[in-house]
């Protein structure tokens, strides 16, 4: 069942980002299929950034400010979302250098002055979430005690955010 008592917007928004920035990696949208990609977080800013390539679809896509969604299914979290939002490209070299990381040197050989480095983020409009318990072990504790107090387990939430 979707929660939207707005009592929990703030608590569940907190939740989102800080479980997102637990988790490296999800499935952005790029001209109607899904792309593997590592994403950075700086919730501050309310934004999802990643770094790609001059050229390729992704690029295009921030070029042209589309509406895209990135998808995160990550067991170890519990977390499990579907952002949804508007993609742009972005010259700031400060937001750079905040994002910059191990990863992208695989990538980007020249570092961050690599002719070919793009940085974009997602602008997040709405995000559909799925929270499980913090653990595996919360969770299978859970199950067994409600088998003895007839109590139903703790399955976690479900909610939509809207930024």
């Amino acid at each position: 069942m979707t929660e939207t008592n707005p009592h929990h917007t703030a608590e569940h928004r907190e939740e989102f980002w800080d479980r997102l920035e637990d988790c490296r990696s999800g499935m952005l949208e790029v001209g109607g299929r899904f792309v593997p990609m590592t994403h950075n977080l700086e919730p501050e800013d309310g934004r999802i950034w990643f770094l790609t390539a001059k050229g390729t679809d992704m690029a295009a896509s921030a070029a042209a400010n589309e509406e895209s969604r990135y998808v995160v299914s990550n067991d170890s979290q519990a977390l499990y979302v579907a952002v949804k939002g508007v993609l742009h490209r972005s010259d700031d070299p400060q937001k750079l250098e905040e994002v910059w990381n191990e990863m992208a040197k695989l990538w980007f050989e020249e570092g961050k002055q690599d002719p070919d480095l793009e940085l974009i983020y997602l602008q997040p409009k709405t995000a559909e979430v799925w929270l499980g318990p913090e653990s595996g072990l919360k969770f299978f504790w859970s199950v067994v005690k409600s088998k003895v107090t007839d109590e139903e387990p703790d399955f976690g939430s479900h909610f939509e955010l809207t930024f």
